[in-house]
């Protein structure tokens, strides 16, 4: 009698999409994307794009990526950063640009030491960082969201390009393994009406590789929830400069 495995299931979000892995205990992440570009056409509005170590289901994340945001002026800006939930997101002090090559990996050492490496392949430039942090490992995450402002407003979210994840891997139990290999679940973007607002195709060349498309629908409207990531936290809608800081 042949063995039929049950596909991962689809899961449903107001304010990100990917995919996210919850099989076994997490000890590391990693994949490479294009900095998708911002639509300066539409201000006020951004993008982040990660991958993380908890936070579906739980209150401790770790996580780096990058982000895009649109200012009032139609300028849009780009940063990289890491955050280790509930502290503020730290900016990356390495340039990125629209089109840019990144490739971010976090790893578990010893006990609660864990390993940042965000490089931008397109420049060569790269950044390393140890820090502690208490993680249960529980998930492993690969998103593209919308970007926010402070702990409870998020950014609508811009009319970005398709961005591309590829050789995406987790590490589960000691064993290096793609997001088809873990048990990836599809996580799809809906609005208050469960509408798309993008879409999330199915992961390929051996399950380490998938693309995040924007729907036609727009954003009328500021979102005020979050989910899973506070890319900026404050206790007040502050001017966007203020968020653009080196810590």
């Amino acid at each position: 009698i042949p063995v039929v495995t049950a596909a991962p299931p689809v899961l449903g979000s107001g304010n990100w999409a990917g995919y996210v892995s919850r099989e076994g205990e997490h000890e590391g992440v990693g994949a490479k994307w294009i900095v998708p570009k911002a639509n300066t056409e539409t201000p006020i509005r951004g993008h982040a794009t990660w991958v993380g170590v908890g936070g579906f289901g739980s209150t401790d994340l770790i996580q780096s990526g990058t982000l895009a945001l649109v200012d009032g002026n139609g300028i849009a800006h780009y940063r990289a950063w890491y955050e280790l939930l509930p502290e503020a997101a730290v900016i990356i002090p390495l340039e990125v640009r629209a089109g840019d090559r990144i490739s971010v990996s976090i790893n578990k050492k010893t006990g609660d030491t864990w390993h940042i490496a965000f490089v931008n392949l397109t420049t060569k430039k790269s950044f390393t960082k140890l820090v502690e942090y208490e993680s249960a490992g529980t998930t492993a995450d690969w998103v593209h969201e919308m970007a926010s402002l402070g702990d409870s407003i998020k950014l609508p979210l811009d009319d970005f390009p398709p961005v591309t994840f590829t050789d995406a891997w987790t590490t589960v139990d000691g064993a290096r393994l793609s997001i088809t290999e873990s048990k990836g679940s599809r996580v799809y973007m809906n609005d208050d009406a469960r509408t798309p607002l993008v879409r999330v195709n199915k992961a390929t060349k051996n399950g380490s590789e998938f693309t995040i498309s924007r729907t036609s629908k727009i954003i009328k409207k500021l979102v005020y929830k979050m989910h899973v990531s506070r890319i900026f936290r404050s206790k007040n809608l502050v001017p966007l400069k203020l968020l653009f800081r080196s810590l």
